[in-house]
């Protein structure tokens, strides 16, 4: 009997820490990969605005304003491929169907 009460309390904590792991792997994932999608977005109003610059000064400015949002796109998948490969987020971030996010070329990134 007694061993049987401390099979269920370790089966319950098991499945309590399991449980928390997943939920926190999965919130850190979510959260870097809308930082992702965020930066995505930003990218492509910048590179509209860029593409709609009339004046040298407005595309000059438009130029400098979208490499800096391509940058931060890049670090942004940087930091979620990070997180995901680190080891205890791997195996988690897996079976929820989190992947890597490849970095795109220059063509691929406006479309």
């Amino acid at each position: 009997m007694t061993a049987t009460i401390a099979y269920v309390i370790a089966a319950i904590s098991i499945a309590a820490f399991v449980t928390l792991w997943f939920r926190i792997v999965y919130q850190e994932l979510r959260t870097k990969g809308n930082m992702v999608n965020s930066a995505k977005m930003q990218l492509t109003a910048c590179h509209k605005y860029y593409m709609q610059a009339e004046t040298d000064q407005e595309k000059q400015d438009a130029k400098f304003v979208l490499l800096r949002s391509e940058d931060i796109y890049r670090q942004s998948i940087v930091l979620y491929n990070q997180i995901l490969k680190k080891p205890q987020n791997r195996i988690p971030g897996f079976l929820m169907g989190f992947l890597q996010i490849k970095e795109m070329g220059k063509d691929d990134l406006y479309l």
